[in-house]
C-alpha cells in the first residue's frame, strides 16, 4: 500500500491556514433513464452533468457561473435560479448554493436533441466559474485554468452505462491534445444492471505509464468512497472502494442504480510528441466478474496542436501562455493579424518587473519560448505589448 485517503463526495487539498479562493468546473456526459439507448441520440433527451467544486479554504457564498451551450440544440432546462438568453443559450446565475471548502455541487442539464443532426457531428459547450462575480474575478484564483472548461460530445447510437471519459477528449480518433497540456481529468460511470443491490463496488484503474500517479486527486464522488494507490510490479493502480454502497439494481430504481466519480492526474513531464495515454477501468460489483469500460485515448500533439480544454480561445491579435502552471519555461502562443514587433514583460504581484523580452511577431500563430528558470515559485502576470495594444495573462510558477 502506497497511499490511502477517504473521501465523501468532496476532497480539499488546500492549506487551511491561508485564505484561498479556488474554484473548479467540469462538464460530462451523463446517463439517465430517459435516454437508455445512448448519449446524444437524434430525437431523444441528452443529459449533461456540470460539477463545480470549491477547492479553496473558505466557504463561498457568491459563486457565479456562466455556460454557453451549442446553438445546434434546442433550449435546455436547468436548475431554479438560473436563466437562459437566446441561442446559443448562455446561462448565468448569481443564486448559486453556498459551497464549503472541499464540497461540490452537481447540476444536470437536459437538452432535446433535434432529429436532423447527422451522426458524429461535434457539439461544443463552454462554461466558466468564479468565486464571486463578475467573471473577470477568475484572475484572483490560484488555478484559473480549471475555472474555464470546454466540453465536446458527438451524436451516437448504442451505449453501455459502464464507461469512462477523459477531459480534454482531444481531436480526431487519436484524441490529439496540445503538447503543453499537463493535466487530464477522468470520469468513470457505473450502473448496477443485476437483479439485487450491490453491497460493495470496487473500481480498479491501472494507470498508464505516461501518467504521474503521485499527482492523482479525487475531485467528485456521487457516493462515499475510499481511494488507495498501490503498486504491483511495474504497474501503478488506483483503487476506488465504494464500501456499503448498497447500489440498487436498475430494475427497481433506475436513477439511483447509477454512480460516478472523477479525478485529475498529471502527465509525466517531457513526453515526446506522439506519446499516447490509454486508460480503462474494471468495475467489480461484489463478487461478480469485472465489467471493463471502454479505453480512452489521448495523443500528445506537436507545437501546432493547441488544446481547447480549460484555456482561453486563441483568436486574432491575442495570446495565451502554456503550460500553466509552469516550471522552468513557458510558451507564449501569439496570434497576430500582421507582422509587427512586441514586448513580453513578466511582473510579480507587487508590480515589480522580473523579465522583459523583445520579439519580432509574424503574421499568423507562433510559439515564443520564455526561460523562467530564475523565477521562484509564485504568481506572476505576463503582459504582451504590441505597439500599445496590451494584453495580460496570469501565470503560476511552481518549482519542483
Amino acid at each position: 500500500m502506497i497511499a490511502s485517503s477517504g473521501c465523501m463526495n468532496t476532497v480539499n487539498f488546500a492549506d487551511s491556514t491561508d485564505t484561498v479562493h479556488d474554484m473548479h468546473i467540469s462538464t460530462w456526459d451523463y446517463y439517465m433513464p430517459h435516454n437508455p439507448i445512448g448519449h446524444f441520440v437524434n430525437g431523444h433527451t441528452y443529459t449533461q452533468a456540470t460539477i463545480i467544486t470549491n477547492e479553496g479554504t473558505v466557504q463561498e457564498d457568491s459563486v457565479y457561473a456562466v455556460y454557453k451551450a451549442d446553438g445546434q440544440l434546442f433550449e435546455p432546462t436547468f436548475v431554479p435560479g438560473c436563466y437562459f438568453s437566446g441561442a446559443p443559450y448562455l446561462y448565468s446565475t448569481d443564486t448559486f448554493p453556498s459551497l464549503l471548502p472541499g464540497s461540490s455541487a452537481q447540476f444536470l442539464i437536459n437538452y432535446t436533441v433535434p432529429t436532423n443532426i447527422a451522426m458524429n457531428v461535434p457539439i461544443v459547450f463552454k462554461d466558466t466559474v468564479v468565486f464571486k462575480g463578475p467573471i473577470g474575478n477568475l484572475i484572483f484564483d490560484p488555478t484559473p485554468w480549471n475555472n474555464v472548461n470546454s466540453f465536446s460530445t458527438t451524436t451516437t447510437n448504442s451505449f453501455n452505462p459502464n464507461f469512462k471519459e477523459v477531459n480534454p477528449k482531444g481531436s480526431g480518433p487519436a484524441g490529439t491534445i496540445s503538447y503543453t497540456d499537463s493535466v487530464l481529468e477522468y470520469m468513470v460511470h457505473f450502473q448496477n444492471n443485476g437483479t439485487w443491490q450491490a453491497e460493495n463496488v470496487t473500481v480498479i484503474d491501472t494507470l498508464d505509464d505516461n501518467l504521474d500517479w503521485t499527482s492523482l486527486r479525487p475531485v467528485y464522488m456521487s457516493w462515499p468512497c475510499k481511494v488507495a494507490l498501490t503498486q504491483a510490479g511495474s504497474k501503478r493502480i488506483a483503487k476506488f472502494m465504494f464500501n456499503n454502497i448498497n447500489l440498487p439494481p436498475k430494475a427497481s430504481d433506475e436513477v439511483r442504480s447509477n454512480a460516478m466519480f472523477t479525478y485529475t492526474i498529471h502527465l509525466k513531464p517531457g513526453l515526446a510528441a506522439g506519446s499516447q495515454v490509454r486508460n480503462k477501468a474494471s468495475i467489480y460489483f461484489d463478487y461478480t466478474e469485472p465489467v471493463v469500460t471502454n479505453t480512452t485515448l489521448n495523443t500528445i500533439g506537436t507545437a501546432s496542436h493547441v488544446s481547447v480544454n480549460n484555456v482561453p480561445e486563441v483568436t486574432a491579435n491575442s495570446f495565451t501562455v502554456y503550460p500553466n502552471p509552469a516550471n522552468n519555461s513557458f510558451s507564449a502562443i501569439i496570434n497576430s493579424a500582421v507582422n509587427t514587433t512586441a514586448t513580453l514583460k513578466i511582473t510579480d504581484v507587487t508590480g515589480r518587473t522580473m523579465l522583459t523580452k523583445d520579439i519580432n511577431v509574424q503574421k499568423g500563430t507562433q510559439n515564443v519560448s520564455v526561460d523562467i528558470n530564475n523565477l521562484p515559485s509564485g504568481t506572476y502576470f505576463v503582459t504582451y505589448d504590441s505597439k500599445g495594444a496590451v494584453q495580460t495573462q496570469k501565470l503560476v510558477v511552481i518549482k519542483s
